[in-house]
């Protein structure tokens, strides 16, 4: 299922709904042509259109829905890279305002600040968790990146 808001813009995961369905009209044709050069390969390497289904936005909405609610259920609290189509972002903002709160943050997390954890990735940059060391030669079987960020506050120094 494609799910904006817990998929960044250029992953292979928006390619089937971005170039296959509600989403196409969602984004212009130069992100579109972006996206697609971007990717090595696609979803439809594997599965076919019928086996996906159609992307509607009731379908989409949906599945954003069950996603984050099991996000949450799992403690992932925070959307990751929000990159959503305006149409998606009350959702998105929505979900997040009800959801998560201020009873999430302690001395090591505060608002404004997060930790961005890879939960999987992609196969082009070595990112997605495999079991068998990939077959361009290189020895790992995943890249795993946790980063802390800190933003600016006003007027800080």
């Amino acid at each position: 299922m494609v799910v904006p808001g817990l998929a960044d813009a250029h992953c292979h995961a928006l390619y089937i709904g971005g170039l296959r369905g509600v989403m196409a009209d969602l984004y212009s044709a130069s992100n579109l042509e972006e996206m697609s050069a971007a990717i090595q390969f696609g979803p439809f390497d594997y599965y076919g259109g019928e086996e996906v289904g159609e992307a509607t936005e009731k379908r989409i909405l949906d599945g954003m829905e069950t996603t984050l609610v099991e996000a949450r259920k799992a403690g992932v609290t925070p959307v990751h890279d929000i990159h959503v189509p305006r149409r998606f972002l009350s959702f998105v903002l929505r979900f997040r305002d009800k959801e998560a709160g201020t009873k999430e943050s302690n001395d090591h997390f505060r608002l404004g600040e997060s930790v961005k954890l890879y939960i999987d990735g992609v196969f082009s940059n070595h990112t997605a968790l495999v079991a068998e060391p990939y077959l361009d030669g290189a020895k790992d079987r995943s890249v795993t990146r946790i980063t802390h960020h800190r933003p600016a506050r006003p007027g800080a120094r």
